[in-house]
């Protein structure tokens, strides 16, 4: 049963803690809780193991507050792995059990943290849960250097714990469930493939109702993940293993499609070192690393890809001298991570936490300087530009997490603003940046705005989390309007990392829910009407009947467009994509779209299959005149009705043989009778051929005398 946190009641031995509290001493009384509580689950696990632990996943030196989206999962595993002086148990049990165990503690507590509901059963259920209570991702505890604080004070159990009960419980969705229309529907959950949850980081969408989302799975032997939506439905989360030379585990953190089952994943693995992973015509390829990290180890934050092999992921180092890094796909073979020095005037170090490319060489990568001021740097044919900050930032700091850009330096910048922790905008207009914008009306007061994806100039749509869930924000014709939290997630509560859109109103977002598991959700726009294509059956087709024109048509009277999903069987050219040519053998399979207008929502893709085989052909070759062996050689003469040359054998070897162009020449051995063979073995157009054979009698000569002689009559002698 549900109870609120304030009208617990108090028993006797709690008064004193109670008094003490609305003293003003409260901090004083949960840093008695704390200790006592540490000693018990901690017992002589020191501070210098703690570290030690916590060095594994942060290098000394490492400056933590570029890494908050990653401090709750490291504080999940090392929470949640077992220890030797708690007899194997993990100190997130030993933590749930000793606050079960005393309702002074969970009183103390109730007092000295805000008003959210929760109940007994619920953190009964810590111990065979664990890992769903501490997943949480980015949640309403503050961001910048007050959050990365919390999220390392999560190392010792205690603490972590505490961010357990602070922020992992089910927050009630009372408070927004009146919300004005909202543009996305409510968040569904795909399960990720281990028991220990996981979450989806970015998304990339050729089409409507057509995208990839790849993340990647809690736990200690952490994989990568990818999930794909086809023609609006989901499938499951699926691991792409990490090969035990990049250290067995990794994660994907960015991606970017060119085409349906087309995509570029990069991240980084258990070696600290960039890496990439490409997916063609739907199978993944094994993750391959990046040499050349600035300081010897780094990761990739964010990939554009402008077209199938041509890529650009930016990234930053993990240590030594804290400078952004690029590097390029082009023709489908990488090159090495390149510096991109952040000059002394940005405080010497920087981090790119987001790119955008328009065209192969122009890109646009925005991050945070160390001066915890926004920047971006630009590339133009090939060559990148020197950072710039990007001044006015309000409350005077504040980072870039997401950028979209429309055209060559045309692009729209998302992130957080540091001292109130509110969602901001910049937006470049033919080079010009201006000034760092906040987006006021957060509900609770608190947002962040993590991806960012624009259709349009000024038509963009970026998400993020709030105060209790994913929220969003949309721009149109230059004005954003108010965050929007969107209730109904899985869990409860949840964050919004990553938002690709088709067309204005036509967007899908991912993230991690309030059960540790990925995400998603798509955009429904009700000022929108529905449509649907109609695509009839295609018929089967030899390769000598290209090129295939096909029609559809849309219940909108809006133009249907095409194309093909088996490049190497089919392609499609001409208006509209409709003039399809079969390029070989196969199963040809065409997409017919609709992508909406203001009016309509896109249409939902409809595919059609066809086979396309190889032409029959057939030979003429007409019969044989009988042959006497003073006649050899023999020539014959065939064709085939593809045009293609004939090929003449013998099968009757012991009476005449071919041989010459194409075995045409017969030559006589002796009398007998003789066949040949006329074959076509086709090519890749036509089938071969039904073999035609023909026959004819091989004689002797006559004697010449024979022709001359007089018969003798009786009377001559």
């Amino acid at each position: 049963m549900m109870a609120s946190w304030k009208r617990m009641r108090y028993d006797h031995r709690c008064h004193g803690a109670s008094s003490r509290h609305r003293r003003g001493h409260g901090h004083a009384d949960l840093g008695v809780l704390t200790q006592r509580l540490a000693m018990r689950a901690k017992k002589q696990d020191t501070d210098i193991q703690r570290q030690l632990l916590f060095r594994q996943y942060f290098p000394k030196g490492t400056e933590i507050t570029r890494y908050i989206r990653y401090l709750n999962a490291v504080a999940d595993e090392i929470n949640g792995r077992p220890r030797t002086t708690l007899g194997f148990r993990a100190p997130a049990e030993v933590f749930a059990e000793l606050i079960l165990a005393d309702n002074c503690r969970w009183q103390t507590l109730a007092q000295l943290l805000p008003p959210v509901e929760t109940s007994i059963p619920w953190m009964r259920a810590a111990s065979d849960r664990r890992e769903s209570l501490m997943r949480r991702k980015r949640l309403a505890l503050g961001s910048g250097a007050h959050a990365s604080t919390v999220r390392v004070m999560a190392v010792s159990a205690l603490a972590a714990a505490l961010i357990v009960v602070t922020a992992g419980l089910p927050i009630s969705m009372s408070s927004v469930a009146a919300a004005a229309t909202i543009g996305f529907g409510p968040p569904v959950e795909i399960v990720a493939p281990n028991p220990l949850g996981g979450l989806f980081d970015r998304v990339s969408c050729t089409d409507a109702a057509d995208c990839t989302a790849v993340g990647y799975v809690f736990g200690s032997n952490a994989q990568p993940i990818y999930a794909t939506e086809s023609d609006g439905t989901w499938g499951k989360a699926t691991e792409v293993s990490i090969p035990a030379s990049l250290g067995g585990f990794g994660y994907f953190v960015g991606v970017s499609c060119t085409g349906a089952a087309d995509c570029t994943a990069v991240g980084y693995d258990a070696n600290t070192q960039p890496f990439y992973a490409t997916e063609s015509d739907g199978t993944w390829g094994t993750p391959t690393e990046i040499p050349g990290s600035p300081g010897g180890s780094g990761y990739f934050a964010s990939v554009s890809c402008t077209g199938v092999g041509d890529c650009t992921a930016v990234g930053d180092a993990f240590s030594g001298n804290g400078q952004p890094f690029y590097a390029t796909e082009s023709g489908g073979t990488w090159g090495k991570a390149t510096e991109v020095p952040i000059p002394a005037s940005l405080g010497g170090l920087g981090y790119f936490f987001g790119v955008s490319c328009t065209d192969a060489g122009d890109c646009t990568a925005v991050g945070r300087d160390a001066n915890t001021q926004p920047f971006y740097a630009s590339e133009s044919d090939g060559t990148w530009g020197t950072p710039t900050e990007i001044p006015g930032s309000p409350g005077g700091s504040g980072s870039f997490d997401g950028v979209s850009c429309t055209s060559a330096r045309n692009c729209t910048a998302v992130g957080v603003v540091d001292a109130n922790t509110q969602p901001f905008y910049a937006t470049e207009s033919d080079g010009t940046w201006g000034t760092p914008t906040q987006i006021p009306g957060s509900p609770g007061g608190f947002g962040s705005l993590q991806g960012v994806s624009c259709t349009g100039a000024r038509d963009c749509t970026a998400v993020g989390y709030g105060n209790t869930g994913p929220l969003y924000a949309t721009e149109s014709d230059g004005t954003w309007g108010t965050p929007t939290e969107i209730p109904g997630s899985p869990g409860g509560s949840g964050s919004f990392d990553g938002v690709s859109c088709t067309s204005a109103g036509d967007c899908t977002a991912i993230g991690v829910d309030g059960n540790g598991e990925p995400m998603y959700a798509t955009t429904t726009t009700v000022s929108k009407a529905s449509q649907r294509i109609s695509f009839g059956p295609l018929a089967n087709k030899t390769l000598t009947q290209s090129p295939v024109t096909v029609k559809a048509t849309a219940s909108s009277a809006l133009a249907v467009t095409f194309t093909t999903t088996t490049l190497a069987v089919c392609t499609s050219g001409g208006a509209s994509g409709a003039t399809i040519s079969l390029v070989k053998a196969g199963t040809c399979t065409v997409k017919a779209s609709q992508s909406g207008n203001a009016t309509y929502r896109a249409a939902t893709p409809v595919r059609r299959s066809f086979t396309v085989s190889k032409a029959s052909q057939r030979i003429s070759f007409g019969p044989l005149a009988n042959k006497t062996l003073t006649q050899s050689p023999v020539t014959v003469k065939a064709t085939a009705s593809s045009a293609l040359g004939v090929t003449f054998t013998t099968t009757t070897l012991a009476v005449c043989t071919s041989g010459g162009a194409s075995g045409a020449t017969i030559s006589l051995v002796k009398a007998g009778t003789c066949t040949v063979k006329a074959s076509q073995s086709g090519n890749a157009t036509y089938r071969a051929a039904t073999p035609v054979r023909r026959s004819f009698t091989v004689s002797r000569a006559p004697h010449p005398a024979a022709a001359t002689r007089q018969p003798r009559r009786w009377h001559e002698t």
